[in-house]
């Protein structure tokens, strides 16, 4: 598989393989056991999930004999979700010994206490990792369920919903509630060459990808898990004009609809919506050409009375630009495109919605060393400056950014390029905090991460 990179000066691109995505509620944590495998109820000191008596999901802890449970934890809060089948819920995670905490490293804030998911792909594994307090991360590893692009992960209720692409074209998923991950899984018979990417909608959510003859095919995540992924029954298929090798990328506007936004093998650069009634609008044409044929970065903005959009992309000179949707009026069209700024060269780009109606931008430039912008509506972007300046990470591939809900604007996920080792980072007002490590995922290649509420 070839690899792209990004930076303010030319650099490669490749093609990432990916595919189609599985339902699988299985959580280990390890622990001993007191009767054999093929005798014990459950994996001891494992939690499960189980359904609460207002029929939202909860968690319950195998006791260490493997024969028995203790009370089903409820939170109180129903994610709308059915659960699996009871012997779906057991086993399937190799959980990871990271050795101990090095008592001089930064500590991530105690609110994040299983609030925070890591999903990481070194070589043939899958990594899921939660935060757990004290800078403890829980790592476990999901055997073969490799992860060839990188991960989304969607906030659906209280739970975290991860989907990526691993090997023969398949796309993958995993669940993190309450701090507990479910064993990777496939499903269905969907194919994809490129990345995929989700948004929720509905109280569930969309996944979506293009199929090997170019058309974007969506995946529907509801009560009973992701469907087939392969369309909706009674939902016109978003296919026309989906002709592009750019991955797409999806976001969640405040109107309830989704976004998802491309670039063509012709230069252009398309976007869609699935409206909040369910139907496929039309494509829209956002730029004609001169668009890079590579991944766009797409995010909603919230609190601004005039946008409630954002996408970057790199034009064919590699120089970032970036189209805001306008709500003004009622309606929205979307604005003619903005330079970032000229020395702002890369094909590798995030974007994350901030409050007040902002947006953060962060990409990889020439040296592998992430750099970041804020959009403001009306303003535009700030100059770029070095993530952490004066001492800048080289880096595996641009950071991945999620919206901050423990107590931080914005999180991102990094991979050190020297180490692989996967390292996070959290926004304030006032600076970036970190890097926290996120130990027992060695030599990694890709990441993603997002916070509960």
């Amino acid at each position: 598989m070839s690899r792209r990179t990004s930076g303010r000066g030319l650099v490669g691109f490749g093609v990432i393989a990916t595919s189609a995505v599985a339902l699988f509620l299985a959580v280990a944590c390890g622990g001993g056991t007191a009767a054999t495998k093929e005798d014990r109820l459950c994996t001891p000191n494992n939690y499960v999930y189980c359904r609460c008596e207002d029929r939202s999901e909860g968690t319950k802890l195998c006791e260490s004999d493997g024969l028995s449970f203790k009370p089903c934890v409820c939170t109180g809060e129903s994610s709308g979700e059915l659960p699996p089948p009871f012997e779906e819920w057991d086993g399937g995670l190799e959980p990871i010994d990271a050795g101990p905490i090095d008592p001089g490293a930064p500590v991530i804030d105690v609110a994040c206490t299983d609030r925070l998911g890591v999903v990481a792909g070194a070589g043939e594994d899958a990594y899921v990792a939660a935060y757990k307090g004290n800078g403890v991360f829980a790592v476990s590893k999901g055997a073969t369920r490799s992860v060839l692009e990188t991960p989304t992960l969607t906030n659906v209720g209280p739970s975290l919903v991860a989907t990526w692409a691993s090997r023969n074209d398949q796309i993958v998923w995993s669940k993190m509630l309450a701090g507990t991950w479910s064993a990777p899984e496939i499903v269905g018979s969907a194919k994809t060459k490129r990345g995929t990417t989700s948004a929720p909608y509905e109280g569930g959510a969309r996944l979506v990808y293009v199929d090997a003859m170019s058309n974007l095919r969506f995946g529907v995540y509801g009560a009973t898990g992701w469907n087939d992924a392969l369309g909706y029954a009674g939902t016109p298929s978003p296919d026309a004009g989906a002709d592009g090798k750019g991955d797409p990328a999806s976001a969640a506007p405040s109107d309830g609809s989704v976004l998802v936004a491309w670039t063509t093998q012709a230069g252009a650069l398309v976007s869609r919506s699935l409206s909040a009634a369910g139907n496929w609008l039309v494509p829209r044409t956002l730029v004609q050409s001169g668009v890079f044929a590579g991944p766009v970065s797409l995010t909603a903005i919230e609190g601004s009375a005039t946008e409630d959009a954002l996408v970057v992309y790199a034009g064919d000179d590699l120089v970032l630009r970036g189209v805001a949707r306008d709500i003004t009026g009622g309606t929205t069209k979307w604005k003619a495109p903005i330079v970032v700024d000229n020395a702002a060269l890369a094909i590798e780009h995030r974007l994350v919605g901030l409050p007040g109606g902002r947006a953060l931008l962060a990409y990889l430039g020439s040296n592998d060393t992430p750099y970041v912008s804020i959009y403001t509506p009306g303003v535009g972007f700030s100059p770029p400056s070095e993530m952490l300046p004066g001492k800048n990470p080289v880096l595996v591939t641009a950071p991945v950014l999620t919206k901050g809900r423990c107590g931080s604007e914005a999180t991102a996920v990094v991979i050190e390029k020297a180490t692989g080792a996967v390292k996070v980072l959290r926004m304030v007002p006032s600076a970036w905090l970190g890097p926290y490590d996120v130990p027992g995922i060695p030599k990694a290649t890709w990441a993603g991460v997002a916070e509960t509420p």
